[in-house]
Order: C-alpha cells, then structure tokens, then sequence
C-alpha cells in the first residue's frame, strides 16, 4: 500500500498575510503532496497573490531539492454571508477529486493569516504513516509587533540562513501555555477513553479541535460527511466537527499534537463577538439530537454559485498560466 500522503487545505475571504501563509511552505523539510487554497471569494486579488508567490514557493524549495506540489485554487462569488464550512467542503471536493486522496491521507486544514513550522508537515507524515486519522494541534499567537516583522521575501530569500527560524517568534511563556494546553488536552482524551466517558460524563466535543489549523483523514471526513455548511459566521464550527469526529465508530486514532506540531496566527483585529451566545452558531450546536452526520456536508451541499478550480505551477512565471481561467468543480 502506498505511504499516505499530505494534502494542504488554506481557507481565506482575503489577501491578508496568506502571502505570508504561503511564503512559509518553502520553508518546509518535507512540502506536502498537494495544496489547495479554498476562498470564499472569487476576488482577482487572490488570484494575482497566488500566481505571484507560488512559482516563488517552487524556486526556493527547489534549490534545496525539494519538489513543490501545483497548488489549485477553488474559489466562488461571495454569497453574501461568511459561509467558512462550505468553503471547506468546496477545497475538500477538489482534494478528493482533483489530487485523488486516498482513504487514510491527511487533510490539514489552515487559516490563511497561519503559517505553519518549519517541520510541521513532516510531523503530520509521521503521525499519517502511524495510521493517526485525527491530529489536534493548536497555535501561537503572534502580536502586532511580531507580524509586522516579517515579509514574504524574507520567507523567500536565496539566502538559506536569512529567514529566522519560525520557532523563534514566539517567547518561552507561549512554549509553557502550549505544554499545559498539550497535557489538558491529553487528560480529556483518556477521559473519553475511560469510565467516565462510557457513561457520557465527558464534554462531547473535549479534546476539541481548533478550527484554524487541525488534520483529519480523507476516509474520516467522508464518513462524517465533512462540515456542517448550516453554520455561518464565528462560531462553533470547530467544536460541532469534533462531536462528530468522537462519535465515530470505530473512533479515528487521535494524536494530541499541541506542543510537537507549531503554527503561527498572523496578528489582526478579532471578529469574535464578544459573548459566545451572541455566535450564529450557539443555538445550532447546541440543539438535540446531535447528528452523526453534517446535515449538509460534502455529498449534499447547501446551494452556491458553482465553485471553480485552477491550477497554479510552482514552475517560474514563465511556466506558469498566464491567465485565470477556471474549470467547474462538481459539488
């Protein structure tokens, strides 16, 4: 059987710091196999952004041998509200159809203001190799000062010893916060698995994902039938997903990657409302019976604009496409 592999998936509504998000793969000891950037838009901005770095991603991985993946880039006219689920589900169409992912490849879903370690992919390819089919990691916060130090041709630099390592940005204390969460996590896991959690004393979605950076098989996203396009706007998403991934059955082997597997938020203002009931998706996640299923998930979207996809080269510009043509993405 083939090792399994590494597909990519980056969600954004803009241009702000996926250059950044992106730049930070050419740092990769090990580049995924495929990556798939899903907007929630179909804003040309995007599209130059895109066609600008990731020829520039290829070039720099390449002087260290290391192969970059196309990227493809799904994107949608904005339907008037923030529909970040079905963005997922139109990036995880593609992955399935387009880069042909195989049942147990990991997915690793990212934010586009989040770059990822240096080593985080290569992490992931251990714990898919292991047979892991749910990995939660979490993230660093990185303050205005930090982000606005770096660029995208720091990231990008022929220079090898130019970019700083990204393990840098973050101070000890935030190393520490990670240690604590890492071990909180773990008891929560061991809960599930015990007494306690036979007889439903656990919180149903503890360990939770953190919806801006997790990993989950192709074959476990099918058999919950991915995101729940019924949730919009912040808010609860990532904790209704992992009720449904601990309701599995058999459960997905679970690795609590907090502290192993790093990843840095890019600074900006917060959309978070400040109470969580006053979150679109409050009243939904909390509603009875809890499915099993995304009630319109992946084989049963909630109706939109046809999605469309391109590829983008890691080839020089030259090799490059020269336009933005799409082909359509079967829903």
């Amino acid at each position: 059987m083939a090792a399994p592999r590494i597909h990519l998936l980056i969600l954004t509504h803009t241009t702000r710091h996926l250059d950044l998000a992106l730049a930070a793969l050419a740092l990769q000891t090990s580049p995924p196999d495929s990556v798939c950037v899903s907007t929630d838009t179909d804003d040309p901005a995007i599209a130059d952004l895109i066609d600008t770095i990731w020829p520039r991603v290829g070039a720099r991985l390449a002087r260290n041998t290391r192969p970059a993946p196309p990227l493809r880039h799904v994107s949608r006219p904005h339907s008037g509200q923030a529909r970040l689920n079905q963005v997922r589900n139109n990036g995880l169409r593609a992955i399935g159809e387009a880069a042909h992912a195989a049942p147990h490849d990991l997915i690793v879903i990212l934010d586009g203001d989040t770059m990822l370690a240096e080593d985080a992919v290569a992490r992931y390819r251990a714990f898919a190799a292991a047979g892991v089919e749910l990995v939660v990691p979490f993230r660093i916060n990185l303050d205005e000062r930090a982000t606005t130090k770096l660029s995208r041709d720091l990231l990008l630099s022929p220079d090898p010893t130019a970019p700083p390592p990204l393990m840098h940005l973050a101070s000890a204390g935030e190393y520490e916060a990670l240690e604590t969460r890492d071990l909180r996590y773990r008891r929560q896991l061991r809960q599930r698995r015990g007494p306690l959690g036979r007889a439903g004393l656990v919180k149903n979605h503890k360990p939770k994902v953190l919806g801006g950076h997790h990993a989950v098989s192709w074959r476990a996203f099918q058999a919950i039938n991915g995101y729940d396009e019924r949730y919009i706007g912040w808010g609860f998403d990532d904790d209704e997903l992992t009720r449904r991934l601990h309701m599995m059955r058999p459960a997905p082997k679970t690795e609590i990657a907090v502290s192993r597997i790093l990843a840095f938020h890019l600074w900006h203002e917060s959309r978070a409302p400040r109470r969580l009931n006053e979150s679109p998706g409050h009243a939904l996640f909390k509603a009875r019976p809890h499915p099993r299923l995304a009630v319109n998930g992946l084989t049963n979207p909630i109706d939109q604009a046809p999605p469309n996809v391109r590829t983008v080269s890691p080839k020089p510009t030259l090799d490059a496409p020269s336009d933005h043509a799409t082909e359509p993405v079967n829903p």
